[in-house]
């Protein structure tokens, strides 16, 4: 004992700048245990009670923090959400399901020029006898209906011209684009 700094009660709440209701709550949460003195008065070893005070400071400053970075990434989150509602009014996104129907047009466009490019071009290359001749042709509707692909992909939101490039386009104006 004789290397112990003991204070009472009152002389605690001092020390440590607190009230009786958070020093009591502070013992129980620590479980610190008073020697008893004489005329059943309450003393505690400073050292032990400095020790203890400080650990709480550090947990609730630990607490503050986690409570700040959550008030932090709450904010974020809400100014991200605002940021996307402005961008939404401003028409700079587009709702996925309209993208993946449009998506799905394109690819049904693409096919379709592509399967029709055998039949529009049987005719064109089957009287030539120059391999380069038909590779040229063939090159060159090949080239057409990318363009035309791209040109779809680059005009958003224009069904009519979607579905008028879906049907298939007539051989005699392939033929006429090959022989120009």
């Amino acid at each position: 004992m004789s290397n112990q700094m003991l204070l009472n009660t009152r002389e605690c709440l001092s020390v440590l700048s607190t009230n009786a209701n958070r020093f009591k709550a502070f013992k129980e949460k620590y479980a610190i245990n008073a020697v008893k003195a004489e005329k059943n008065q309450e003393l505690y070893d400073i050292k032990e009670l400095v020790k203890y005070w400080v650990q709480d400071a550090k947990e609730k400053t630990n607490q503050d923090l986690d409570r700040n970075s959550e008030d932090a990434r709450l904010k974020k989150a809400q100014a991200d959400i605002k940021e996307l509602e402005l961008a939404k009014m401003k028409g700079l996104l587009l709702e996925r399901e309209d993208v993946e129907k449009d998506v799905a047009e394109l690819i049904v466009v693409c096919k379709n020029k592509l399967l029709n490019l055998p039949s529009s071009l049987t005719d064109l290359v089957s009287g030539v006898e120059d391999r380069q001749k038909v590779n040229s042709i063939i090159k060159k509707h090949v080239y057409e209906v990318l363009e035309e692909l791209s040109r779809l992909a680059d005009v958003p939101n224009q069904e009519a011209k979607r579905e008028e490039t879906i049907d298939e386009t007539p051989i005699e104006a392939i033929s006429t684009a090959a022989t120009d």
